[in-house]
C-alpha cells in the first residue's frame, strides 16, 4: 500500500488478524511496483521515489522483510541523478537472489534514453547483474520464474509500433530474447510459466 507519501507494508494470518505492520520514508512521492515472498516467508517489495542530489531525480528502491516483520533485511537503493529507475515487477528465487525488471530513463543525453532492464541482486543484497535491452524505447512490465529457476521477463519495445519483447535469463544472465511483431501495437504485457517450463504471455493489441 502507498499513500504517495511513505511505504505501508502489513501482513495478515489466515483469520484476518494483522500480524503487523512497517512503514518506511525514502523523502516523497513513493511508488510501490511488485511485491513477492520466499519459500521462508521473507517478503520483497520494490518500487521508487523521488531523492534529493541538488536535481531532484527517481530512485528505485528493494525492501525485504522477515516472516515476523521487523526492521528490513534488506534496503536497497539504486540509480542516480543521471539514470531514472522505473521498476514494474520482481521476483525472487530458491536460493534469495532477486530479479527485477523495468526501465531506465538516461538523463545524460546518451542515446538509448528510454530501455527495458532486468537486473539481479544476489541474495545477500550485492549486484549480480545488469542486462539493458539495446533498442531504445522499450520497457519491461512482468516477469516471472518457472519451477527450473529460470528468469522470463517481459515487455514492449517501439521502433515504428510497440512490439512484445520477452527475454529469458538463468541466474548467470540472459540465454535469449524473442520480440512478436503480428500487429502494430502491443501494450500491458504480463506473463506466467507452467510447470513444463512453457511460459504464456498475453496483452492488449492496438491494431
Amino acid at each position: 500500500i502507498d499513500n504517495g507519501n511513505y511505504i505501508i507494508t502489513l501482513k495478515y494470518s489466515p483469520d484476518g488478524t494483522r500480524e503487523w505492520l512497517h512503514t518506511k520514508n525514502y523523502g516523497r512521492s513513493h511508488s510501490v511496483r511488485g511485491m513477492d515472498v520466499d519459500g521462508q516467508g521473507n517478503v520483497y517489495l520494490c518500487g521508487n521515489m523521488l531523492m534529493w542530489t541538488g536535481p531532484w531525480y527517481v530512485a528505485g528502491y528493494i525492501l525485504k522483510y522477515a516472516p515476523e516483520g521487523g526492521a528490513p533485511l534488506l534496503d536497497i537503493l539504486y540509480g542516480h541523478s543521471e539514470k531514472r529507475i522505473e521498476p514494474e515487477d520482481l521476483v525472487v528465487d530458491g536460493q534469495g537472489n532477486i530479479y527485477f525488471t523495468g526501465q531506465y530513463n538516461n538523463r545524460d543525453g546518451i542515446s538509448p534514453q528510454y530501455t527495458m532492464t532486468t537486473i539481479k541482486y544476489n541474495a545477500d543484497g550485492t549486484f549480480g547483474w545488469e542486462y539493458e535491452y539495446t533498442n531504445n524505447y522499450s520497457k519491461g512490465t512482468d516477469i516471472d520464474i518457472n519451477m527450473q529457476g529460470e528468469i522470463y521477463a517481459v515487455g514492449n519495445r517501439r521502433p515504428s509500433g510497440v512490439y512484445m519483447l520477452l527475454m529469458k535469463f538463468t541466474p548467470a544472465g540472459l540465454e535469449w530474447e524473442r520480440t512478436y511483431t503480428g500487429h502494430r501495437y502491443y501494450l500491458n504485457h504480463v506473463l506466467d510459466c507452467d510447470n513444463q517450463g512453457n511460459v504464456l504471455v498475453t496483452g492488449i493489441n492496438y491494431s
